[in-house]
């Protein structure tokens, strides 16, 4: 009776650590595959940013006369004049979100100058904000704006697919409409306030 309770009991031990092998196996690939997820879309959220910084920094800038008024100032779009080119022309540069992709809340940014075509700057955008200031720190927005001294934008980036949560899921939206096998969008977050040199 004795020999098959150690065998019983050996078989369970052994059962024990071989699940827990494969559930630590499991977390650690789950684990890997976020934390690869979250460095893409880091990395898919700097060239939007470093672009929106330079743009920004250089509104109003151009030759002897050029406006330093914003023709839209408004939480999820902008346009201003700036000489980007620096060809002693000033340019007309609008920033906007577009409409939500089917089946998605995700978005695309887009960056048009002087009219033309739009191109589009980012794509899986959860949300764009802008917030202006004045040079009292009061806030500002509307069109054909004047006197705005900084600019501070929110970008939020999300993946293009969601993924098991892993390490970090804090930082992650829960998608609920998948109650038994919950999986996440992973979110990249980018601020910054501009100081525009020419306003």
């Amino acid at each position: 009776m004795s020999t098959m309770l150690d065998i019983i009991g050996s078989m369970v031990i052994r059962g024990a650590i071989v699940l827990m092998t494969l559930y630590l196996s499991v977390g650690l690939q789950s684990a890997y595959t976020y934390k690869s997820v979250l460095y893409t879309v880091k990395q898919k959220t700097v060239i939007p940013a470093e672009v929106l910084t330079d743009d920004i920094w250089l509104a109003g800038y151009g030759p002897t006369g050029t406006r330093k008024t914003f023709d839209i100032a408004t939480s999820q779009e902008i346009e201003f004049p700036a000489d980007i080119y620096n060809n002693g022309f000033a340019d007309q540069i609008h920033y906007y979100l577009g409409s939500a992709y089917s089946g998605s809340a995700h978005q695309s940014l887009y960056r048009v100058i002087n009219g033309g075509s739009a191109y589009e700057l980012a794509r899986d955008v959860d949300s764009l904000c802008f917030t202006y200031y004045d040079s009292l720190g009061n806030t500002k927005s509307g069109v054909n704006v004047s006197g705005i001294k900084s600019i501070k934008v929110s970008l939020v980036m999300e993946s293009n697919a969601q993924v098991a949560p892993g390490l970090n899921s804090s930082k992650t939206k829960v998608d609920t409409t998948v109650t038994n096998f919950p999986r996440k969008y992973v979110r990249a977050y980018w601020e910054r306030t501009v100081f525009p040199q020419n306003l």
